[in-house]
């Protein structure tokens, strides 16, 4: 009985934790899977807690039963095992040494509140000024459409967030209509050719989680281009780490990385 105590207040906090994660996401973002995903996994713990009691007794007394708790019990397991083995891929990629010798770094946008940039597009503008600081000579790709709900393209609101920190206004360009990591890697290319012969090295910032994606997303267009990890909101990271592994998969699936 104790045992099954225990299980109980397990399953009803991990249940409620989860759920509770995807309450707080939502109250301030505009949600996407991961914001969605604790919940999705949560409801089905909160409730196998809150009726342990019968649900024991089936599980024990039938044939059904017993396989639909195997079968419950293995796929907790392989989510908790995917989510690890590929998280540690992303998080060691996205926390590999920043090249040095960049001749230009495209910034891939992220959301942004109305004209505004977001916490996480902060970062990654934050990590490109350091870059300017440190190499006088590189230039900075600012690579974002508008997307919904965004008052400005985000590529307009990331450069007026570097000026305002003082950056050299001639060392950055504005690529204004990319809707994805594939047409940031492109329409930027096309800027960089403009000004940069073919032996420019370039490389690009985006949030850590996000770097080994984007390195494969480059590659499979020919582009070599080394990944600088930005760091991601503390409390949205385990949300955007799952997102992303999933995100990857299906990219794999799909044939585009």
């Amino acid at each position: 009985m104790k045992r099954r105590s225990m299980l109980r207040f397990f399953l009803i906090a991990a249940g409620s934790f989860l759920i509770l994660d995807t309450v707080f996401i939502k109250s301030f973002t505009t949600g996407n899977l991961g914001t969605y995903l604790p919940a999705i996994m949560g409801l089905p713990l909160l409730a196998m807690g809150l009726f342990l009691t019968p649900l024991s007794a089936w599980f024990h007394e039938t044939g059904l039963g017993a396989a639909v708790k195997w079968f419950i019990v293995g796929v907790y397991a392989a989510a908790v095992l995917f989510f690890t083995i590929v998280g540690s891929i992303l998080y060691k990629e996205g926390h590999e040494r920043a090249p040095s010798d960049a001749n230009a770094v495209i910034v891939l946008g992220a959301g942004l509140r109305g004209s505004q940039v977001s916490l996480t597009l902060q970062y990654r503008l934050d990590a490109a000024y350091d870059y300017l600081q440190q190499n006088p000579g590189a230039l900075i790709v600012l690579s974002g459409g508008q997307g919904e709900g965004e008052a400005i393209a985000e590529a307009s609101a990331m450069r007026a967030y570097l000026v305002s920190r003082g950056a050299d206004e001639s060392r950055l360009l504005m690529e204004d209509r990319s809707t994805s990591t594939y047409e940031n890697f492109q329409y930027s290319l096309a800027l960089l050719r403009e000004r940069l012969d073919g032996n420019a090295k370039i490389a690009f910032i985006t949030t850590e989680f996000h770097v080994y994606r984007a390195q494969l997303v480059a590659k499979r267009m020919g582009l070599n281009a080394a990944g600088i990890g930005a760091k991601g909101v503390w409390y949205l990271s385990p949300n955007d780490y799952m997102r992303e592994c999933i995100v990857l998969t299906v990219y794999w699936l799909r044939g585009r990385v």
